[in-house]
């Protein structure tokens, strides 16, 4: 991934990033916000701005902030037990 947004200009990296920060959020039923995850690493740069955002917005929502890890580095790092974890979310 690195690789590639280094063939990308300035101007493409700061819209891929304003698009993934600010974005649309809808009016959700509870029934709906209940069936969102929100996953975060402790140390990504927008952590500590979304979680209070996402509590306050969608209250019913179910959030994990993983200690110690970057932006993506569970998954990565730890690709069989998040995996794992997916499975028992959608899972019967």
């Amino acid at each position: 991934m690195a690789d590639n947004f280094l063939l990308f200009n300035k101007t493409s990296i700061r819209n891929i990033g304003t698009a993934c920060v600010i974005g649309n959020t809808p009016d959700l039923p509870e029934t709906v916000q209940a069936r969102i995850w929100f996953d975060w690493g402790e140390k990504e740069l927008y952590t500590k701005t979304s979680r209070p955002l996402v509590e306050k917005l969608y209250p019913k929502s179910h959030i994990t902030v993983r200690k110690g890890y970057e932006h993506c580095e569970y998954m990565m790092k730890e690709n069989e037990e998040y995996i794992r974890g997916i499975l028992r979310i959608i899972e019967p």
